[in-house]
């Protein structure tokens, strides 16, 4: 395959071997490390130091349309992570990605199941399945924890990502162009925005 995650070999043995060996150092991380109120990834026997690769290069596939080998790494990573909310969000988006809704569903189900407040997971859920309330429910968790922490890129793309699967495109801009000023190289926040640019044209 191209494009190989470059610098681990357990990188390496994780997506693209057969038979990944486990690894012993246990970590307990999520996407935000500043409050315990987000998703978190729990006892993980994978390498602090490559955590946040693992699911960058997930995202970054997602991005470009690799979406089979996104799926493919996923489930990899789901392997060692079984009880993981934020991996079972990211399934559900491929699944949406794919129009496959009935497995998004299943998906975004038992990524609620391991973390009641997964925001992402409630609000493409609610969206799917045409539930305003739980929508509603989804912004007010997702805007209590930008008032706890607005200096946090990902919550802004993750509002505007909500408000743009809700076709409400002049917000959606707003909180993309929010990440970015935050963080000027966030690929997928930049992606979204040109994508939202596109639909309002």
């Amino acid at each position: 395959k191209e494009d190989k995650p470059q610098g681990s070999s357990f990188l390496y043995r994780l997506f693209f071997d057969e038979t990944p060996e486990s690894q012993t150092q246990k970590v307990s991380l999520g996407r935000v490390p500043i409050d315990n109120d987000f998703d978190v990834i729990e006892d993980l026997s994978i390498p602090e130091e490559n955590l946040s690769v693992l699911l960058k290069y997930i995202r970054t596939n997602m991005i470009y349309g690799n979406i089979d080998e996104a799926k493919f790494q996923t489930l990899k990573l789901l392997e060692l992570c079984s009880k993981s909310s934020v991996l079972y969000q990211i399934l559900g988006e491929i699944f949406m990605l794919e129009r496959n809704y009935s497995k998004a569903i299943d998906s975004f189900k038992q990524a609620l199941d391991m973390d009641p407040v997964n925001h992402i997971a409630l609000g493409f859920l609610a969206q799917i399945t045409s539930d305003e309330k739980s929508f509603k429910q989804a912004l007010d968790l997702l805007k209590e924890k930008i008032d706890k922490n607005p200096r946090y890129p990902d919550l802004h793309s993750d509002l505007g990502k909500l408000m743009q699967r809700a076709e409400q495109n002049e917000e959606a801009l707003t909180h993309f162009k929010t990440s970015l000023d935050i963080n000027p190289g966030y690929m997928e926040a930049r992606m979204n925005m040109a994508v939202v640019l596109g639909d309002m044209e």
